[in-house]
């Protein structure tokens, strides 16, 4: 398997990670067809409401970014970066383990200083919070599994809610 592969089928991995968490939570997670800014939509069925998810995946840090640090390199487009309406669903593997967060892109770009580039670099420090790097450099780690904030379980269609 070559790495483009393999980063290929991480990337699919990580949205239906994304979708499961969101049928568990009671939204109806839709896979577009077609790629045009979103690689999910989360609907809530009693009101019809969508949102549009960006899902980013990462595994594969960048040791020589910058020196003594982990950091994980992310695309996003330009549009989306600029979205109002479009929620983001990073994964990151570190440590052994998956770390998931869940802001949006405007919450993004404040983190990033309002940088124009399309790459985002996730920094890792030695105590293993995660930091946006660029100008500002904000500390992403209040959105670590942060689902409650975009996508609240819904009452009634959640398969959490029977877990508790």
């Amino acid at each position: 398997m070559t790495n483009g592969a393999s980063k290929s089928y991480l990337g699919t991995a990580g949205e239906l990670r994304a979708a499961s968490e969101l049928s568990l939570r009671g939204y109806v997670a839709h896979i577009p067809t077609v790629d045009e800014g979103a690689d999910l939509w989360a609907v809530d069925h009693g009101n019809g409401i969508g949102k549009r998810i960006q899902v980013k995946t990462s595994a594969y840090p960048n040791l020589t970014k910058i020196e003594g640090f982990i950091c994980y390199q992310i695309s996003i487009d330009s549009a989306i970066l600029a979205s109002t309406d479009i929620s983001l669903v990073i994964y990151i593997y570190a440590f052994g383990d998956w770390q998931c967060y869940v802001t949006t892109a405007p919450q993004l770009q404040a983190l990033r200083g309002n940088s124009k580039s399309t790459t985002v670099l996730l920094v890792l420090d030695d105590q293993g919070r995660v930091t946006v790097g660029g100008k500002g450099g904000g500390l992403l780690d209040p959105y670590r599994d942060a689902w409650d904030a975009e996508f609240p379980v819904l009452e009634g269609t959640s398969a959490l809610a029977y877990a508790a």
